[in-house]
């Protein structure tokens, strides 16, 4: 599951890293708190996970198009070179 943290590859060079030490968080628990009023924001702010959902999903239309170069126009989600690529945004 993803609570076990990053596996390493090479494994060998886990010795080398230290890894921050991090308050245990339930993120279910996290985000209702942060819908409640004058509760903290979530640790995973929609300002973060708008981009990285954004990226991961323009990596899921990439695989459709191997070796081809895309264009991405973030301001009007759209590739700019590629209009059969548009089509699964």
């Amino acid at each position: 599951p993803h609570t076990l943290g990053p596996i390493f590859y090479p494994a060998s060079i886990k010795q080398s890293i230290k890894m921050p030490d991090l308050k245990p968080m339930d993120h279910h628990h996290d985000w209702i708190d942060a819908c409640l009023a004058n509760n903290p924001p979530t640790h995973a702010a929609f300002t973060y996970a708008a981009f990285l959902t954004e990226t991961v999903l323009l990596g899921a239309v990439g695989n459709r198009f191997p070796g081809k170069k895309m264009e991405w126009d973030y301001q009007n989600m759209r590739f700019t070179n590629m209009p059969e690529a548009n089509k699964l945004v």
